[in-house]
């Protein structure tokens, strides 16, 4: 019997020993999380300091992106729907279904860049852009289709600038 409560002893003290260097270890990742957290919460707090000392010293208002959408659809009486309707075309949608994300040029003067199914941004197909770009994969490559003459709604806003200016 002696023998038995032995290796009880025994085991439980390795049990114990195991315990006692992983809450060690736990104590360790606790520290360096807890001091990461720290230096974190420091960033932000000077992030936010400079934020609002930037904003209070402003002596110009930042127009939002939605702002400026809903202006030329109040006051210039702009349809976005068919705005929406002519950037989203359907042949830029069967563009996309054979051969999925890239920048692809579009009727009317402009390329549409689209990525995982959203046109992420438009882009004057007269003006070079330039950016770093990866190989694209020939899954990814744009097409180069001829832009056809200018859309109505690009007419009706060249029209309505010139009167304007």
């Amino acid at each position: 019997m002696k023998q038995l409560s032995g290796a009880k002893i025994k085991h439980y003290n390795t049990l114990i020993s195991k315990a006692k260097l992983e809450r060690e270890q736990l104590s360790q990742e606790y520290r360096t999380l807890q001091s990461k957290m720290d230096k974190t919460n420091n960033l932000l707090k000077r992030y936010e300091e400079a934020l609002v000392e930037v904003s209070a010293s402003s002596t110009t208002l930042i127009v939002s992106e939605h702002a400026l959408l809903r202006y030329l659809e109040r006051v210039y009486k702009l349809d976005l729907s068919k705005i929406e309707i002519e950037i989203a075309s359907k042949e830029l949608f069967i563009k996309v279904q054979e051969l999925g994300n890239g920048t692809y040029s579009c009727e009317g003067d402009f390329s549409a860049k689209v990525v995982d199914g959203v046109i992420v941004t438009v882009l004057d197909s007269k003006k070079n852009h330039t950016t770093k770009r990866k190989k694209k994969s020939v899954r990814d490559r744009s097409t180069t289709a001829k832009p056809k003459s200018r859309s109505p709604l690009q007419r009706d806003l060249q029209e309505y600038y010139e009167e304007v200016e």
